[in-house]
This record gives structure tokens, C-alpha cells and sequence, in this order.
């Protein structure tokens, strides 16, 4: 429940671990098929206005992220990826917020910023708390790179 859609759903299944079936689940058809009969690609969920990209955010899944971006209506892939949770936040600002794991080291966080904001993620919206995707960040170890990325400051690609 949690006012999720049928997209919600799917972009939250996929990847996960499809125990019958031993493999992963792979959703990306049944999104593009929710989406080509017209299913809304940018919904807020009930519970934290949470929108399919910005789970697909919090899945740390670039590859889902670039299929979820080249179904987005011309023109509208920069408002989606600032679209604001109920608290404020962005897509940048669930991004910036990630931990690092061992299969998310901080090469793929940062390709994961910096692909949001070269396809328009504003890195200056405030959330409720009056705070920036920049002073969101939580890897404590890695916290003045990923900040440099969010100011733009480019140091490797």
C-alpha cells in the first residue's frame, strides 16, 4: 500500500532476487509497457512523495535510471528529477544522502551525481530543513569529494 503504483512497484522490484526463480528480476518490460499506456512516470507515493526515479535512486541502479530517463516525456526529465518529496528532498538530495556499500563504492556515487545533474538535477533546491543535496551527505569518509562533485568542482571523471 503506501499509495505506491503499478511503476512504483516495478521499479522497486526490479533487481531484487526472485528466490523461485533463482535470478533476478528483471522489470524493465513491464515499465515500459506501464508507461506506453500511459501510466503517470512521476507520481509522489502516499506515504513520503517519493517519485519512481527517486527509488530508483535509492536502489543506487544507474543502468535503471538511464531506462527510467529515456522514457521521459521531451522537456520534462529536469522537472521530474527536482519534483520534492514531502520533506523537501530531490532525487539529488536521496543521492547525495546514500551510503556507500561494497557494491556501491564511490566511483559509482559519483557517476551516480554526476549523471542526475548533467541531466538537470538542480543542486541548489533547499528541502524542509532548509538544507542542499550538498549538506546531505553521509559517507563521512568520502564526504569532501562527493561535495566537490555537487559544487561542480570536476577532479576525474
Amino acid at each position: 500500500s503506501d499509495g505506491l503504483t503499478a511503476l512504483h512497484v516495478a521499479v522497486k522490484a526490479h533487481g531484487k532476487l526472485d528466490s523461485k526463480a533463482d535470478c533476478l528480476v528483471d522489470s524493465s518490460e513491464v515499465i515500459r509497457l506501464l508507461v506506453s499506456h500511459g501510466a503517470n512516470l512521476n507520481p509522489a507515493d502516499g506515504k513520503s512523495g517519493k517519485t519512481p526515479l527517486m527509488y530508483a535512486v535509492e536502489k543506487r541502479d544507474l543502468d535503471l535510471l538511464i531506462f527510467l530517463f529515456g522514457l521521459a516525456p521531451v522537456g520534462k526529465l529536469r522537472d521530474m528529477l527536482n519534483t520534492q518529496t514531502f520533506d523537501g528532498n530531490t532525487c539529488l538530495h536521496i543521492a547525495a544522502g546514500l551510503h556507500r556499500t561494497l557494491k556501491f563504492p564511490l566511483d559509482s556515487h559519483l557517476k551516480l551525481i554526476r549523471h542526475l545533474m548533467h541531466k538537470g538535477a538542480d543542486t541548489t533546491v533547499k528541502n524542509n530543513g532548509r538544507n542542499c543535496p550538498r549538506d546531505c551527505v553521509s559517507d563521512k569518509l568520502n564526504k569532501q569529494a562527493i561535495q566537490d562533485v555537487l559544487r561542480g568542482i570536476q577532479k576525474g571523471k
